[in-house]
């Protein structure tokens, strides 16, 4: 598993797109606003733990 690039915590899968798994029904993936289409999140950041 990856680390923010900002407070170096362990990031979580999305809840919201389960990670990055969710697709579409052409097997494409689908955006997620909440991780900014990264399947992870960060506990202090949420999906803007990218430099």
């Amino acid at each position: 598993m990856s680390d923010c690039e900002k407070c170096y915590r362990t990031l979580q899968d999305c809840q919201a797109c389960n990670g990055g798994r969710n697709r579409g029904i052409a097997g494409t993936r689908l955006t997620c606003s909440k991780c900014n289409t990264t399947g992870q999140v960060c506990s202090e950041h949420g999906g803007h733990w990218k430099r």
